[in-house]
């Protein structure tokens, strides 16, 4: 993803939403890229197009939904949030969910619709710690822990058909030179796999942030230390573009 800089004025009526979740993605339809702002707390959800002024309000989620992505992960023209029924406190406990009450809400750029989507059915134990939404190969993936002993990705081969979805990788921790602790909520996010599908790089809030190199080929592990303290949630990946954001 590219920077976006905001006016002044655009930038106090961002804080103004707050706490909200972002999204930022490309609509097809117009050739612009658009903004997305999930208030929770007030039930509302705002699109900004780059080039505007003003924020539009549109239609929210479904309602008793609520996102625990804090970001939209953007595939195929649409912005995606992995959801659960709301709590009280809009937290994530293992103790209270069950399975079939997780949920994808993906939200389609062009249209300004949901649609509402389902994890894989291989999910089929509430992990302590919570599953992540993301893209890997262009596709929408699904990653979550199991028995706390492997790492499972899942990727929706063919977007919005709930059939498509495969199981990609299962990854032992024990391989990823990694000891699980559920009391300190060990985090893996997968953010990039090479073409040829040999490279994943993962990251992990394991003792200092560290980025994972695994090679799927010879089963090898490298990591390298994060020292400037990047926060796990926010590591995106990005796409260059020749197409400015800016707005004038």
């Amino acid at each position: 993803m590219l920077p976006v800089f905001l006016p002044d004025e655009l930038i106090t009526e961002v804080l103004s939403l707050l706490p909200f979740h972002c999204g930022f993605g490309y609509d097809n339809s117009t050739g612009t890229y658009k903004i997305v702002s999930l208030c929770q707390m007030r039930k509302e959800v705002r699109v900004l197009r780059i080039g505007d002024n003003v924020w539009r309000s549109i239609l929210c989620f479904p309602d008793a939904q609520v996102s625990i992505s804090l970001t939209g992960v953007y595939v195929n023209g649409s912005l995606n949030w992995l959801t659960i029924p709301k709590q009280s406190d809009y937290g994530y406990s293992a103790k209270t969910l069950t399975i079939n009450q997780f949920g994808i809400i993906s939200l389609d750029l062009s249209k300004e619709t949901y649609l509402q989507l389902l994890p894989p059915r291989g999910f089929d134990k509430v992990p302590v710690v919570r599953p992540n939404l993301f893209v890997l190969m262009d596709s929408l993936c699904f990653s979550h822990d199991f028995n706390e002993t492997d790492l499972i990705i899942w990727q929706m081969k063919q977007f919005g058909v709930q059939e498509s979805w495969i199981q990609l990788l299962k990854i032992s921790y024990h391989t990823l030179r990694i000891v699980y602790n559920v009391r300190l909520q060990s985090i893996l996010f997968p953010l990039y796999l090479s073409e040829n599908g040999d490279t994943l790089i993962l990251m992990s809030n394991e003792g200092d942030h560290q980025a994972i190199l695994y090679n799927l080929r010879d089963n090898t592990v490298e990591k390298t230390r994060i020292t400037n303290k990047v926060t796990l949630f926010l590591s995106k990946d990005y796409v260059e573009s020749l197409v400015s954001t800016c707005l004038k």
